[in-house]
This record gives C-alpha cells, sequence and structure tokens, in this order.
C-alpha cells in the first residue's frame, strides 16, 4: 500500500478510473489490494506513464513472490513487460515476457499465455526476427486445433 500513498502525491489525477482503482485497493484485503495493482499499472500504459506503471507492477510481483501467486506473479510481470517495451526498453520486455511465458504455459493460464506470444510477436517483428515472430504467433492458444 506504499505504492498508493507515494504516487497519490507524485502524480498527477489525470484519470478517474486510476483514482477510483486507488481507492478501492485501499479499502480491499491485502489479497483483493495485490490484484488491484496490475490494473492500476494498466491504465498508467494507457495515459504513457510508464514510471508509475512498473511501480505498480514492481509492488505487485513483489507480493506475488511472497504469497507464491503464479497467476498475480505473470499478470504483474506481463503488466511490466509490456510498460517496458512501450517505453522502448525491449530487451528488458524481451527477457521479461520469456521468463514468464513457461510459467503461464505450465499453469494453462491460456488468456494470459495468448498476450505474452503475441507481444513477443511484435518485438520479432519490430526487430526483423520474422521466423521468431511467426512461431510465437502459431505457438498461441489461439491457434490450437
Amino acid at each position: 500500500m506504499a505504492a498508493i500513498s507515494f504516487l497519490s502525491e507524485t502524480a498527477p489525477s489525470q484519470n478517474r478510473k486510476i483514482d477510483s482503482l486507488r481507492m478501492l485497493a485501499s479499502t480491499k484485503t491485502k489479497s483483493d489490494y495485490s490484484y488491484i495493482l496490475p490494473e492500476i499499472a494498466l491504465e498508467y500504459i494507457l495515459l504513457g506513464e510508464y514510471k508509475y506503471a512498473i511501480q505498480y507492477a514492481d509492488e505487485a510481483l513483489q507480493i506475488a513472490h511472497n504469497n507464491g501467486d503464479s497467476l498475480l506473479l505473470v499478470r504483474s510481470a506481463k503488466v511490466k513487460a509490456s510498460a517496458l517495451r512501450r517505453s522502448g526498453k525491449t530487451d528488458s520486455a524481451k527477457l521479461l515476457f520469456n521468463q514468464i511465458l513457461p510459467i503461464s504455459k505450465r499453469n494453462s493460464y491460456d488468456f494470459q499465455t495468448e498476450i505474452i506470444l503475441n507481444s513477443l510477436a511484435s518485438i520479432y517483428t519490430n526487430e526483423a526476427h520474422y521466423d521468431t515472430a511467426l512461431s510465437h504467433l502459431f505457438e498461441s492458444p489461439e491457434f490450437e486445433i
């Protein structure tokens, strides 16, 4: 909850949804709170405030590690990697996406896996590694028959 009080002082109130999510997070149990953090981070990504998105995702990642929560770990790392990718840190994003991909697959988090694979395909396409990009796209659960 430290990030909420810290960021509420430093980040301008640019978005009602973020304010609503922060308020909701402050009234929830610790478990519910941890699942709201990636949602707040996603909203900051949409605003282009990647620094704040990464801070919220990092807090959620810490909670996920402490609690052994693999779904929260995958969701938070995916959001952090997305913020890194959009901020131009594609090597860091690619590394993080590749670290969480096996966890997402092993736990059959198909929706998360699909987003991770599509994000990796986008990175590899931008790097002109088309074969790798295509292999990630065809690996997506969406293409399973």
